[in-house]
C-alpha cells in the first residue's frame, strides 16, 4: 500500500494576500504557532495527513508516537496474514486485540 502525497498547504515565507481580499498583506512569522479549531500547531510539531485525516503530534511526543505506530503496524500485518489464511475475524481479535 502506498502513501498518497498532497502538495498543497501553507508555503509562503513572505507577504501574502488572497485574490479579491481588501485586507493588507499578511506577513507570517516562521516561528509562530498556528491554530486550527482547538488544536495548536507549533513549528517543530510533526504533522501527518492522508486521505482519512490529519494528525498533529507535539515535538516532545514524536519519538514515542512513532515507536507505538511501528508496533501497531506490525500487529496489523500479523492480523491481515491470519485473515488471509482463513482465520475468522473473531479468532483474530482474540489473538491480537482490536484493529
Amino acid at each position: 500500500m502506498g502513501v498518497l502525497q498532497c502538495r498543497a498547504g501553507l508555503r509562503r515565507r513572505g507577504p501574502a494576500s488572497f485574490p479579491g481580499s481588501r485586507s493588507p498583506p499578511v506577513i507570517p512569522k516562521e516561528t509562530a504557532d498556528a491554530r486550527i479549531g482547538s488544536t495548536v500547531i507549533r513549528p517543530d510539531d510533526f504533522v501527518f495527513g492522508d486521505i482519512d485525516g490529519v494528525v498533529v503530534v507535539p515535538k516532545e511526543a514524536t519519538v514515542e508516537v512513532l515507536l507505538k505506530t511501528e508496533q501497531k503496524v506490525g500487529q496489523e500485518k500479523k492480523m491481515r496474514a491470519d485473515l488471509r489464511k482463513g482465520v475468522t475475524v473473531s479468532e483474530v481479535y482474540k489473538r491480537h486485540g482490536s484493529f
